[in-house]
């Protein structure tokens, strides 16, 4: 994918624009327990524009690397917090839930396996 900002961007970028959200901090915290090693990485990020932005967020990984959750954490414009976790589903049921919730004006998250950035 080309944008303005070069090839396959591995950050959140809003997916009308193609431009990139705004990044504000980066926390990681890795643990490795006999050998298997794991981390947890938070990004925060800020939406500057007036309205609510769907998203697309690219993220690098290795073939032999595994992502077993996806936690998604808004603070709305009143100040209240909403919390989305993945769930496993198969793709065409996932892709019809998520575009109903976008379609009714309610935050919805969707994960897809693609090429690595």
């Amino acid at each position: 994918m080309e944008t303005v900002y070069g090839p396959k961007p591995c950050y959140l970028t809003a997916t009308l624009s193609r431009l990139p959200v705004p990044l504000l901090c980066v926390d990681l915290s890795v643990s490795i327990v006999q050998g298997v090693a794991s981390f947890e990485m938070t990004q925060r990020y800020v939406n500057l524009e007036l309205q609510p932005v769907e998203t697309l967020f690219y993220f690098p990984r290795d073939i032999q690397s595994t992502i077993t959750k996806l936690t998604c954490e808004f603070t709305l414009r009143d100040g209240t917090k909403k919390l989305l976790e993945t769930r496993i589903e198969e793709r065409s049921k996932a892709e019809v839930k998520y575009e109903d919730a976008v379609a009714a004006g309610n935050t919805a998250v969707i994960g897809r396996i693609g090429k690595a950035c």
